[in-house]
């Protein structure tokens, strides 16, 4: 019953742009790899949505939106687009902001690199640094079943 409790309350706040993934992992993965990959295997569009939505949480962690659009020498309307997914980025806007926002580009990237296994170890690190014994053990617990299921699902590479 707690363990259940646990994982709605986890489930609820998981950040809606990553909902998805857990719904429907092998259809979230078939499309990754079908818009990614071209017949060669070459790279055919970033993801600009997942972009967006890194740049807004790193944004929001540092509270540094005016100061984000002055470092970055965007505008504040453009910063919005970019945060929105509703504008490509070229790789010096991608750079400014990463600088502005003191993380890397990697951070910024990982949803799109097919080799961003570093970032997401320092997310989930910087994720669980603040957490009590208690929360570790239930979080430990819940990727170790929710890693379980995503291989039985051949959500694994």
């Amino acid at each position: 019953m707690v363990i259940s409790n646990i994982l709605i309350w986890m489930l609820i706040c998981i950040p809606i742009g990553y909902l998805h993934i857990l719904a429907r992992p092998n259809r979230i993965y078939n499309n990754f790899m079908e818009n990614f990959f071209g017949e060669r295997g070459e790279k055919i569009e970033l993801d600009y949505q997942a972009i967006g939505i890194r740049i807004r949480q790193f944004r929001k962690e540092r509270g540094a939106y005016q100061t984000l659009s002055e470092l970055s020498n965007q505008e504040p309307s453009n910063i919005s687009h970019i945060e929105r997914g509703a504008t490509k980025l070229s790789l010096p806007t991608i750079v400014n902001i990463a600088n502005a926002l003191g993380v890397t580009v990697d951070d910024l990237l990982c949803d799109s690199l097919t080799e961003a296994k570093s970032a997401f170890e320092r997310e989930a690190s910087a994720i669980l640094s603040d957490c009590t014994h208690q929360e570790l053990q239930i979080i430990t617990g819940t990727m170790r079943s929710l890693k379980e299921h995503l291989r039985k699902a051949n959500f694994d590479e």
